[in-house]
């Protein structure tokens, strides 16, 4: 019914239900609503780097032929000092890791008189003035991280090293890796501004529960316009990676904490198709710069739901960041391409204490390569 497409939520599900026969004719009108509400017939098609499937292929190339995998299994390391990061990348290949990804989570700085009273990433720009003392933290702390992957690659120079780069945004990220890491075999893109459609979103208060008033719930209502890889911050980041002549690999995350949300159930595994489908686009839109997509739970002490990683495969290899949550990793099996979890992640999650974060315990990182091989 027209009713069923116009007003709030509350006014279409009522039109839906007056309308409806039975539970039966609900869930299929609601279908039908929900496939006109967010245009799912109208979905763009995919970047030719996804129909030549070349995500899939730089992710097999960027391994040995000898490695086991996929899924491959890449240990995350927060730096501290050089020899921190050498004895523990040592630990993470002994235990069986296919490679080792490091990051500067704002506790290593250089000169160390940068950091800030308030440790934690700081943003930084390789453009324009030095952003003050948050933007020169930033930049003390990638020049720690390069003193450590210099470090790292030359105790292990065929070892498989990537970096993670969240003080910078993506389109400086490539000129950087050149100048400071270029032999890292990848580099992960955090901050990628790229969505897959303009969402009308609604906020809406459900009944109290227990006599106890709700938090008011944002909810996806209709998709405005999909949108396409032609987004012109995207397109920047595309071109900054054609004109390097690094060719490594390239993560970048999606749908993940942090990031602003295409649909209110994406964490879900009760997901519908409209769901399904603005995160299958995201990948898709994603895949025009980066050849893996990394995703996770929002909720450290919570599983990514299967249904998400479901929705997202198939476009180009997924990648999963480990919650630390128990049966995660054979929940997750057959559905991921990578897999990667820092020493807090392998201790146990969210319950974990954060100098964890800096080391890894090789009998847990050994457990953890181990579960995702025999799952």
């Amino acid at each position: 019914p027209a009713a069923a497409l116009r007003g709030t939520i509350a006014e279409m599900e009522q039109a839906l239900r007056e309308h409806a026969e039975s539970d039966e004719s609900y869930e299929r009108l609601r279908r039908r609503q929900q496939a006109v509400l967010f245009q799912l017939e109208e979905v763009p098609p995919d970047p030719p780097r996804v129909k030549s499937q070349e995500g899939w292929s730089t992710l097999r190339l960027s391994f040995d032929g000898s490695t086991p995998g996929p899924p491959y299994l890449l240990a995350m390391l927060h730096v501290l000092t050089p020899e921190q990061v050498v004895q523990s990348i040592g630990y993470a290949l002994q235990a069986g890791a296919n490679g080792v990804v490091l990051v500067n989570s704002g506790h290593a700085h250089s000169p160390p008189e940068a950091a800030m009273a308030m440790l934690g990433v700081q943003r930084a720009s390789l453009k324009g003035p030095s952003g003050g003392a948050s933007g020169k933290a930033g930049k003390a702390q990638l020049e720690a991280l390069a003193e450590c992957f210099g470090a790292a690659r030359q105790a292990y120079p065929r070892a498989w090293l990537g970096v993670s780069l969240p003080q910078l945004p993506a389109a400086q990220v490539f000129k950087w890796l050149m100048s400071h890491c270029p032999t890292a075999d990848a580099v992960w893109l955090h901050q990628l501004a790229c969505k897959p459609a303009d969402v009308t979103w609604e906020s809406s208060v459900d009944a109290s529960v227990g006599g106890q008033p709700q938090q008011p719930q944002a909810l996806a209502v209709r998709v405005e316009k999909w949108l396409t890889d032609h987004q012109p911050a995207l397109k920047g980041v595309v071109r900054e990676r054609q004109i390097v002549s690094w060719k490594g690999l390239v993560i970048g995350s999606v749908a993940i904490q942090g990031q602003d949300r295409v649909h209110h159930a994406q964490d879900d595994d009760g997901m519908g198709d409209a769901c399904q489908t603005l995160l299958r686009h995201w990948v898709s839109i994603a895949s025009s710069v980066c050849d893996v997509v990394a995703t996770g739970s929002p909720d450290p002490g919570r599983a990514c739901a299967v249904a998400k990683l479901k929705a997202m495969g198939g476009v180009t290899p997924v990648a999963l960041t480990s919650s630390g949550c128990q049966g995660e990793d054979v929940g997750a099996a057959g559905c991921v391409d990578v897999a990667i979890a820092d020493g807090r992640a392998l201790a146990g999650g969210a319950t974990a204490e954060e100098g964890k974060l800096f080391e890894f315990d090789i009998e847990q990182l050994r457990a953890w390569v181990s579960r995702w091989r025999d799952a």
